[in-house]
């Protein structure tokens, strides 16, 4: 997964795991219980069992921000983008679905919910929900019906999103952008279709996702990257693929290589979790 510059990785482990080593932690090592999020700072001499954990009160926030402060724990599930904080209070979540873990906005008595700062006190609980897939192999496109599913032989980037034979599973659930890039090289008059389908596990097939077809009219002189694009609201273990064929002509997903050496892959799958607020 990529990292932000300046990132740092602490010691995570659960506290079960923490207390059966019970090892001594180097001054300012922070460890971190992955099951409970509760933090120990090391100070060189004492064994984790001996460490107390470290707190967060509304005083030392207000050192922190260098004005009066009140603390309150809500639910995010309860605001909305639109909603106005109250200035000078810290609002504390516990269960913000994009960050898997608390984080904690200050209210301005103005400034609405979505257009806030948002801070992260567990910055290693965050993790990047996307895929980036590509195909370097030239695919040609199915004249069949039914059409083919375009594939997509390396995934270089996959945090809780995997692809597999063009078939996509979202491991979370979420308000998803999925971005299916295609480069076509079509013969003179050719008619491509897309469209997308969603595995229903009821009835163990794939169904065509409502309203999500796509037509184009190609040629020769307009032939190249081509776009399929949707947002989609899935639960988890959600699957998805896109569907492609000629109805008429023929035409071929091609891996191209630019004069300075780079590839164009035939085929690109970006897929990435939305914010909810």
């Amino acid at each position: 997964m990529s990292r932000e510059p300046g990132w740092v990785e602490h010691r995570r482990k659960t506290a079960s795991e923490y207390i059966a080593a019970d090892d001594v932690l180097k001054i300012g090592e922070v460890a971190i219980e992955s099951d409970t999020n509760k933090i120990k700072l090391g100070d060189g001499s004492s064994t984790y069992s001996e460490l107390s954990y470290l707190t967060v009160s509304a005083s030392d926030l207000e050192s922190l921000f260098n004005t009066d402060i009140t603390l309150s724990i809500e639910d995010w599930d309860t605001y909305d983008d639109t909603t106005i904080l109250t200035e000078n209070v810290v609002y504390w979540f516990e269960n913000h679905p994009d960050y898997e873990g608390n984080i904690f906005v200050i209210g301005d008595g103005t400034t609405a919910l979505s257009d806030l700062t948002i801070y992260y006190p567990n910055n290693t609980e965050y993790e990047a929900v996307q895929l980036k897939a590509i195909s370097t192999t030239d695919q040609t496109v199915s004249t069949d019906a039914d059409g083919a599913v375009p594939t997509a032989e390396t995934t270089q980037e996959s945090n809780n999103i995997t692809i597999t034979d063009g078939e996509i599973t979202f491991d979370k659930a979420g308000f998803y952008r999925m971005q299916v890039q295609l480069n076509l090289s079509t013969s003179n008059n050719t008619t491509v279709e897309a469209w997308a389908e969603y595995y229903d596990s009821d009835t163990t097939s794939w169904v065509t996702l409502d309203d999500s077809g796509y037509y184009i009219e190609s040629s020769a002189t307009n032939e190249g990257n081509t776009y399929f694009e949707t947002s989609l609201s899935v639960t988890a273990g959600f699957q998805i693929r896109l569907k492609i064929r000629v109805d008429s002509g023929s035409a071929t997903l091609d891996s191209v290589t630019l004069s300075n050496g780079v590839v164009v892959p035939s085929v690109t799958y970006i897929a990435y979790k939305l914010p909810t607020h």
